[in-house]
């Protein structure tokens, strides 16, 4: 079900004829721009798309480009840049977001593009989603630089076991989220169809293909968008056939309403297996064969007059009917004329046995969803190796009860609402534990069965841990690498998780705890992550970030406490890392391997209070590759010693401001030292042989300052020094006139 438009696709099942007029096409191991094209992914309403290689950066990105010809190519051509323009701005974690844009010389011309995220899953994971569509709810993220390959709603629809409640209310809420976000800021995508929503690990959802998209009427002009005026085109068809609302059809312009209808066309074909259709059967079966909710949404979307249609009110679930809607049955088509059947799915008799009150069994691999309980006691429940139980908080509070677990079962709960989990050997839940849409879980004192737990945004996860407690004894996996929140409420929870177990955070994640870490490594998968808290290192503290990602790490203290053998590691780090304690350290050792990290303290040592008695824990290092950053108020004070290896760089302030103070410093030959706008000031310095300067963007001024030099005045050379401009040495500073 590909897009459509009368004016530039007239002959679509020509293929032998588009395919030689293609002169632009790209061939996997050609280069365009600065990435190496890796694989053709497809065509959208405007362009083609391809996944590349950064060589910069060690990961894959989609490259969608401008290839539309004919008529009102111009106004098209202006319309795709802007657009790229306005997502670049975008923010919500369901709107696939524009990370460069421009022109490109390919194939002889000069192509607009829009370069963005490769949002895909493992090649495993999209084998086992094809068979049994659940196993996309358990699936997890490919490695950084891992093969991503691409999964869309449509690839779910003619699955053999259909789509399961769970993951097709996931689609629905985040599909629904994102499009809702586009209207309140403006813009209308134009092409909803299940082809457009890319789905990732555990079901997540990517909203994409703006390439029919436009700003609504009235609505802001981002990035100076122009409208396009052209006649010819105001009149086009432009869409997926398949889910045009009916007025498009007679001329009428895309607006929000038309969005809406899309979404409810689309969305009952993911329901039921097949399109869907305005006709008598398909009335009668939505008003009295659905589940209320899906009855509510389909009802809403699909009227026929723009002006009925609306976003859906939120139903509430009770009653025999909530339950067994809640336990769910999957539509499939049984052929032509109207003719249908119910495809029940493991889960009726057993929601319905939970309603009274009654225990709940699950045999190895059975699936089942159910809600609300009598009393705020959970009944009595037993999941076998495999099976996956769901649990809808109802915005309510509720309390484990006796509970029997195999650690390869799985248990979610759907929120808004909280699930407490008491101490006692009868209530350890031993399997994993997933939040959702808002869940909150709270172990009292100890977690007991060690449950492997992931959370999502706006989840969140937390516990009383009493004093020295190993989390691994708590929980024998932790993965926020989807966003949301866990805290502590005790006193000195122990960090043990390396690698390859470390505590992994994602888009807005929160670690919040006081904490001691053992060798613990905490790694920002995606978005800006925060470790928070009162910390003391030992054995260590290993951070990362992957790229594109930053991992904040903040709180009132963090020091080492005593032991001498402690140190602070940023390594395998392709993001960014921030250092922004009140007080930060005295440590015994601080390495910075890789990546780029930010000094935000407001005291990097204590002068005061120098426990260490052991001054060569004072060496640290910043080795080639990584960069060392930091604010007017970052000071390394009085015993701290920094070598700075060839190929390492210490830059002037954050981002080119404010002053990076360093107490001794050792410049080995090939160290940078980056001056943005920002300076670099020394206590002692001593430089080995010829130091690189880099002056992109440096202000006239001083450079670089040292209270005394220890040996050899420094060789420094530099680079991109301005036109007009010259460097100027004095007895304690490098000047720029």
């Amino acid at each position: 079900m590909a897009s459509f438009d009368l004016l530039y696709y007239p002959n679509m099942g020509e293929e032998e004829k588009q395919e030689a007029e293609r002169p632009w096409a790209l061939a996997p191991g050609e280069t365009v721009g600065p990435w190496r094209v890796a694989a053709r992914l497809g065509r959208g309403g405007m362009g083609e798309v391809y996944a590349v290689d950064d060589p910069g950066a060690n990961r894959r990105l989609a490259l969608k480009l401008f290839v539309a010809d004919g008529h009102d190519a111009r106004f098209l051509r202006r319309r795709f840049r802007d657009m790229a323009q306005a997502l670049r701005a975008v923010s919500h974690p369901h709107v696939a977001r524009v990370l460069q844009s421009g022109e490109l010389a390919v194939g002889g011309r000069d192509l607009p593009f829009a370069l963005m995220a490769l949002v895909g899953v493992s090649p495993e994971t999209r084998e086992a989603v094809l068979r049994d569509p659940a196993a996309l709810l358990d699936a997890r993220e490919p490695p950084p630089g891992g093969e991503r390959v691409s999964l869309t709603a449509a690839d779910l629809v003619s699955t053999p076991r259909g789509l399961p409640p769970a993951l097709l209310e996931r689609l629905w809420d985040e599909t629904s989220q994102a499009l809702r976000w586009l209207h309140a800021h403006g813009i209308v995508h134009g092409d909803i169809k299940p082809a457009n929503i890319l789905l990732s690990a555990g079901g997540h959802v990517t909203l994409a293909d703006f390439g029919l998209a436009r700003i609504q009427e009235g609505a802001p002009r981002p990035l100076g968008y122009e409208p396009t005026t052209s006649s010819v085109l105001r009149h086009a068809i432009r869409g997926t056939p398949e889910y045009l609302a009916p007025e498009l059809f007679h001329g009428g312009v895309p607006t929000p309403a038309s969005d809406l209808y899309a979404l409810g066309n689309a969305f009952f074909l993911l329901y039921a297996g097949v399109p869907y259709a305005n006709t008598p059967a398909t009335r009668l079966l939505i008003a009295n064969d659905l589940p209320e909710h899906w009855r509510v949404r389909f009802r809403a979307l699909l009227a026929l007059e723009p002006t009925a249609r609306r976003w859906p009110r939120a139903c509430r679930w009770f009653g025999r009917r909530a339950f067994l809607a809640m336990a769910g049955a999957a539509l499939v088509g049984m052929g032509g004329g109207g003719v249908w059947a119910w495809r029940s799915l493991a889960g009726g008799s057993a929601a319905r046995r939970w309603a009274k009150g009654l225990p709940l069994a699950l045999a190895p691999g059975e699936r089942a969803e159910v809600g609300p309980a009598p009393g705020t006691t959970l009944p009595l429940f037993t999941l076998a190796k495999g099976a996956a139980l769901t649990f809808d908080l109802s915005r309510q509070q509720w309390r484990l009860g006796a509970t029997q677990a195999d650690e390869d079962s799985a248990l979610t709960l759907r929120g808004p609402g909280r699930l407490t989990f008491p101490q006692g050997q009868d209530r350890a839940f031993r399997g994993r534990l997933r939040l959702t849409a808002g869940a909150d879980a709270h172990f009292e004192n100890r977690s007991g069965g060690r449950p492997a737990v992931s959370t999502e945004r706006g989840c969140t996860l937390s516990m009383e841990t009493g004093n020295n407690r190993y989390l691994s004894a708590q929980f024998r996996a932790l993965d926020l690498s989807r966003g949301g929140a866990f805290r502590s409420q005790g006193d000195r929870l122990y960090l043990d998780y390396r690698e390859p177990d470390a505590i992994l955070l994602g888009q807005d994640a929160t670690f919040e705890a006081h904490y001691v870490a053992c060798g613990a490594r905490v790694h920002a998968v995606s978005g800006d992550c925060r470790l928070t808290g009162i910390g003391y290192l030992w054995q260590g503290l290993r951070l990362s970030a992957a790229a594109g990602a930053t991992l904040t790490v903040s709180g009132r203290s963090l020091m080492y406490d005593y032991w001498k053998t402690s140190f602070l590691e940023i390594s395998r780090n392709e993001g960014a890392v921030i250092l922004a304690h009140e007080l930060f350290g005295p440590l015994c050792a601080l390495n910075f391997l890789s990546g780029r990290t930010v000094i935000r303290a407001a005291i990097a040592q204590d002068l005061k209070a120098n426990w260490c008695a052991n001054k060569t824990c004072h060496d640290w290092r910043l080795a080639g590759g990584a960069t060392l950053a930091g604010t007017g108020s970052a000071t390394f004070a009085q015993e701290a010693r920094l070598r700075v290896e060839p190929g390492g760089v210490l830059e002037g302030g954050e981002d080119g401001r404010g002053t990076l103070t360093l107490s001794r410093a050792t410049l080995e030959a090939g160290a940078v030292v980056a001056c943005r706008g920002g300076r670099v000031a020394f206590g002692e310095l001593r430089a080995r042989g010829e130091i690189r300067l880099r002056l992109a963007d440096a202000k006239p001024g001083p450079l670089l300052t040292w209270e005394r030099l220890d040996g050899d005045a420094p060789d420094f050379r530099a680079e991109g020094l301005p036109p007009g401009r010259a460097l100027r040495r004095e007895p304690n500073a490098l000047l720029l006139t």
